[in-house]
């Protein structure tokens, strides 16, 4: 379509009188379709051609049609990137995920209510829990009972002001396995930003390594 019908505008009213005409319908039967005056329906004709141009009738038809194809068909390519656009966001989540189902550490993913999200396996090794148990676990469930109090203090703390932390930077944490015997652990800390809202990464390992 030519740039200046790309602009054009016709009216619920406008669009239907078109629609009909396309159809075969005449002014008459326009008119009786719509309920209104024949005259109504010439001067509805007439503000079609002030808006599209001082066409025959079916060029003003195939004009208006072209148009409506192509708008559904930019519709569809809209479509289409936000679907590309999804996948592709998936794709870099399920590599994200991948990458840290398989690292080296033990590496918990923590919603700001303490909530485990996602385990590896190391960190399943490490706790001695499955990574099904502990992605049902709160963090206090992976701190020794005495310690939970200050422990959340300390979460708190961190999440009002979430920045990097790295492994060795801070004191060892008390950790408990699932036999209950009590270890020590460092971790490093990184927020991670997601549509649905803030994550921590804690890298997870005994404080004798």
């Amino acid at each position: 379509m030519d740039s200046h019908d790309s602009r054009f505008e016709l009216s619920p009213r406008e669009y239907e009188i078109v629609r009909l005409a396309s159809e075969g319908h005449t002014d008459q039967s326009i008119a009786h379709h719509l309920g209104i005056g024949e005259g109504t329906v010439k001067t509805y004709w007439n503000r079609v051609r002030a808006k599209i141009g001082p066409y025959a009738r079916p060029e003003i038809i195939a004009r208006v049609v072209r148009h409506e194809a192509e708008a559904v068909l930019e519709n569809l390519r809209h479509q289409v990137r936000c679907l590309q656009a999804e996948v592709h966001e998936a794709d870099r989540v399920d590599d994200a995920t991948r990458a840290i189902l398989e690292a080296p550490d033990a590496i918990l993913i923590v919603r700001t209510d303490r909530q485990i999200e996602l385990a590896n396996d190391e960190a399943a090794l490490l706790f001695g829990f499955s990574r099904t148990e502990l992605e049902r676990m709160d963090l206090d469930d992976l701190v020794p009972r005495r310690f939970r109090s200050s422990h959340r203090g300390l979460v708190a703390t961190f999440l009002s002001d979430p920045h990097r932390i790295q492994m060795g930077t801070h004191q060892s944490t008390p950790a408990l396995h699932a036999s209950g015997v009590e270890f020590e652990v460092h971790a490093s800390l990184g927020p991670i930003g997601s549509s649905e809202g803030l994550r921590v990464m804690c890298i997870v390992r005994r404080a004798s390594e």
